[in-house]
């Protein structure tokens, strides 16, 4: 999905790039600043295809710049009239429905990172009915991470089993015993 995104914004890039130059047909001080510009942007693209997979903010930040750069030299193209915005309104929509959903999608995701975190630092301090809330959490908001339900699953087996006396004993409480057998 990812790279599907990425080929789109580069291929709607280089659309913007041939629509330039196939309306500045004379060769001028902006047709020479849009090649080298674009030949940049590729060749940082195709360097992040190799080498740095642009998770280095300096490599990241100079695309980034240069694309922006891009866009200001052929802002021409941009103008949008009304009757434009009137014509694809529900495409701007999508768009914008599907960059929320994406968007929630992430802080979810990520805010079950930082539960779980929360919960392996409450394991280890041995308050497990606190790591047990946090992994709570943590599934509802990454239900697809396996991990998760793998060491909530732990904790309730944890809860449901007492020591005495160096023996094992189960602790009559069925609930734990039915949430552990979910999380598995």
């Amino acid at each position: 999905m990812g790279l599907l995104v990425l080929l789109s914004f580069v291929g709607l890039l280089l659309f913007i790039i041939y629509r330039f130059k196939k309306q500045n047909k004379e060769s001028s001080e902006n047709s020479i600043l849009v090649a080298t510009l674009t030949a940049a942007v590729l060749s940082l693209l195709a360097h992040s295809a190799i080498d740095f997979d642009l998770s280095l903010a300096a490599v990241s930040l100079m695309l980034w710049e240069l694309i922006a750069c891009l866009i200001l030299i052929t802002k021409d193209l941009f103008e949008i009239k009304h009757y434009t915005l009137k014509r694809y309104r529900y495409e701007i929509a999508g768009a914008g429905i599907v960059s929320a959903v994406i968007l929630f999608s992430v802080i979810s995701l990520q805010s079950g990172y930082a539960n779980a975190q929360a919960a392996v630092q409450k394991a280890k301090q041995n308050n497990l009915n606190s790591a047990v809330k946090y992994f709570e959490k943590a599934v509802k908001q990454d239900p697809f991470t396996a991990s998760y339900k793998i060491d909530l699953a732990k904790l309730y087996n944890n809860l449901s089993v007492k020591e005495k006396d160096g023996k094992r004993q189960e602790v009559t409480n069925k609930e734990q015993f039915e949430n552990t057998e979910k999380m598995v």
